[in-house]
């Protein structure tokens, strides 16, 4: 761990002050008096200003800060400490309150020998300011202080990521290799039929048990393995502005989803990108776990405000028919329903998650503002009617609550491939 080691400047305390004026002023006045006695009030002053001088820390002493980690996941609790070396010393260090974080111990103050140290839980992912603290050394006497700035700087989060629960969902296979199966036979490791040999038939398909009982050349056929693009959409347009609250915001519960997303297709072996409607992440499809390394480091990039203006809607870029695609959004707005058009007319396999969080809107998230909660409650009703016309549409709508959110939608769809089509001519 790296240190930044700083010279402590120890200059009197008013402790200090005041001992040696009583003193002295106790003396000057005994003597002009001729009063004697007072020199006895004057004893404990001139004890205390004297030790004090004694006493005095070394002008060798030095800070000792160390380095706060540059990086981190979120809900942790990072330690920024402070400390003197070279003198026998009580350090205080008082941190002040930064937004989406919280402080162990709660007042943000703390105060030990030596060194003192006050914890930092990061509540939420992004880039956090940590702001400047304030460290002050006295000596065992009170009567010399010194006081540092603490500046540490920011700190980048990255949002947790569990892995989800649940099958691929891969309803049309785009490429040649990974895991998922196609209705096509080829080349495969998923047994599909034992058949006669035919022209054509590599030898090494041929299954010599079964052919030496019927006196016939029979192959093992096998499904050809697949993979496919998959695309996240995450909308930020609203929920980055609007729905910051003590409990998880839209915002945040979208980043979650988007890294549980990635990080399940990815190990299928697909091609995964990410588009923000808001234009503040953008990742081309790739393959691989240094996709989900960019991912991780895009997203502890991106800023969580705005100004008070919302940004401009960035549309997702033309994508193959066939692709699966899942829109992350809460819903709030009819940008985001025109863009979820689009991307149906251009053939994608769309899937949406809804983030609204479940808390928004009830009591107990805005006790202090009803009205508030009484026009999110509204707001819900509407949004009903949207979710609704969507699943008639053939659009199925999942609400994100944790990495098994998607398991029954996408058992579902995997199914759904191999169900019998109905022709109507």
């Amino acid at each position: 761990m790296s240190q930044s080691d700083d010279r402590a400047r120890f200059t009197p305390t008013a402790t200090l002050v005041t001992s040696s004026g009583m003193a002295v002023g106790l003396c000057l006045l005994a003597v002009v008096a001729s009063a004697p006695r007072l020199l006895v009030l004057a004893l404990p002053f001139i004890v205390h200003a004297v030790r004090a001088l004694v006493n005095k820390p070394s002008p060798e002493a030095r800070w000792v800060l160390p380095a706060v980690t540059t990086s981190a996941t979120e809900n942790t609790t990072i330690p920024v400490q402070a400390g003197i070396d070279g003198a026998d010393a009580l350090v205080a260090l008082a941190w002040p309150g930064q937004p989406l974080t919280r402080r162990h111990p709660a007042s943000g103050a703390a105060v030990d020998a030596g060194h003192a140290t006050v914890g930092i839980e990061l509540r939420r992912w992004g880039s956090h300011d940590l702001g400047v603290g304030l460290a002050v050394a006295s000596d065992p006497s009170g009567a010399w202080q010194a006081e540092k700035d603490v500046v540490r700087g920011r700190v980048r989060v990255r949002p947790t990521n569990q892995p989800m629960a649940g099958g691929a969902g891969v309803r049309r296979p785009l490429g040649i290799q990974g895991t998922h199966l196609s209705a096509r036979h080829g080349e495969g490791t998923e047994l599909a039929e034992v058949r006669e040999y035919r022209p054509g038939d590599r030898l090494r398909r041929i299954t010599w048990p079964i052919s030496s009982r019927r006196d016939e050349l029979y192959v093992v056929d096998s499904f050809t393995e697949r993979d496919t693009d998959v695309l996240i959409v995450l909308d930020t347009l609203e929920p980055a502005r609007t729905l910051e609250i003590d409990t998880d915001s839209s915002l945040d519960t979208g980043a979650r989803a988007t890294l549980a997303l990635a990080r399940h297709y990815l190990d299928f072996g697909d091609r995964v990108g990410v588009h923000d409607l808001a234009g503040r992440l953008e990742i081309p499809l790739g393959s691989g776990p240094r996709q989900l390394v960019a991912l991780h480091e895009r997203l502890m990039h991106v800023p969580r405000r705005d100004g008070n203006l919302p940004p401009p809607l960035h549309p997702t870029p033309p994508i193959r028919s066939g692709s699966l695609v899942f829109f992350c959004t809460p819903l709030l707005g009819d940008k985001v329903l025109t863009e979820l058009g689009r991307l149906r007319a251009m053939g994608a396999d769309l899937v949406v998650v809804d983030t609204l969080p479940a808390g928004l809107g009830s009591r107990a998230s805005h006790s202090e503002d009803v009205a508030q909660a009484l026009g999110w409650r509204l707001r819900r009703i509407q949004r009903q009617g949207v979710i609704e016309a969507l699943v008639r549409q053939g659009v199925p709508v999942a609400a994100w609550t944790g990495p098994t959110s998607l398991a029954g939608l996408l058992l579902a769809m995997a199914q759904a491939q191999h169900a019998p089509r109905v022709v109507v001519r």
